[in-house]
């Protein structure tokens, strides 16, 4: 594994952890000032930006091996992700909104506050290599 590698793999790490911090930070907040239900509409929110992180990291990762054989092939892996994140993202909260009938806007903040992790995490990486 080269320093990039390891350095997104830290980062990557990290990101968890700030997803997990900040979509509790948020419950937290939801759950004292507003109530237990929006509370967990948060916690959803922020676990549905975890589960996409988890299907970016996987994606890297196939995308990382298959890169080294061909090129496009990894390139058109990491796209794929792409999509396929967005119809997990846009899935999960019609379920979250229509079956659970979660409070929206905490949902929503919890979502974008724990996304908040890829700009500051990931702000500087590209400067690695």
């Amino acid at each position: 594994m080269n320093k990039a590698n390891k350095e997104v793999s830290a980062k990557a790490h990290s990101l968890l952890i700030y997803q997990i911090v900040a979509g509790l930070v948020v419950a937290v907040i939801f759950y004292f000032y507003k109530d237990a239900l929006s509370a967990f509409s948060a916690m959803f929110g922020a676990l549905t930006s975890l589960a996409s992180a988890f299907m970016l990291s996987s994606g890297v990762k196939k995308a990382e091996n298959r890169a080294i054989d061909s090129p496009g092939t990894s390139v058109g892996i990491l796209y794929f992700g792409a999509v396929q994140r967005f119809i997990l993202v846009v899935v999960l909260f019609i379920v979250g909104l229509k079956f659970f009938t979660l409070d929206p806007i905490a949902m929503g903040l919890g979502f974008v506050v724990a996304q908040l992790g890829f700009v500051f995490l990931f702000k500087g990486l590209s400067k690695v290599g």
